[in-house]
């Protein structure tokens, strides 16, 4: 079965490093609306390069962008990235996670909807689309160190 090719595992030590930084800007700039002043698109005045636009686009500051970004690339990096030995079992492994990262979601996904509305929705929808990714990298490092383990004894 042929796979798609995944990064040099330097990247995932490089994902894990930045995976905390990119966490702490994100809840930072969600929770106490921390902004950079030069990350605003156009002028805050109606002869932005957006002015033909939306007003609600108009000095839109894209501090909340970066966050999302550097984290998803962060996420990105851990769950794509091959470990110091990989065979057919790790990759075993990596799709029986991802199987129930998407099953994981689907659950999440389906109680919001009945349980959640209007803003509050939105936040649970907010940090569901990192569940996948979250909760892959857990289960599937969980499972490669029980292998790991098991074949120790």
């Amino acid at each position: 079965m042929k796979t798609i090719p995944l990064l040099p595992n330097i990247y995932k030590k490089i994902g894990w490093i930045s995976l905390p930084l990119t966490l702490a800007f994100g809840l930072t700039v969600n929770y106490f609306e921390f902004y950079f002043d030069s990350f605003y698109i156009g002028d805050k005045q109606e002869d932005g390069l957006f002015s033909g636009l939306s007003t609600s686009i108009q000095g839109n500051n894209l501090s909340n962008e970066l966050a999302l970004s550097l984290f998803l690339f962060s996420l990105f990096l851990i769950s794509f990235s091959k470990e110091k030995h990989e065979d057919e079992y790790v990759n075993h492994l990596r799709l029986t996670s991802l199987q129930w990262a998407v099953i994981f979601n689907t659950v999440i996904l389906f109680l919001a909807n009945w349980i959640f509305y209007m803003d509050n929705f939105f936040q649970v929808m907010m940090y569901n689309m990192f569940s996948t990714l979250v909760f892959y990298i857990i289960r599937f490092n969980i499972l490669l160190y029980r292998t790991k383990y098991e074949k120790q004894d």
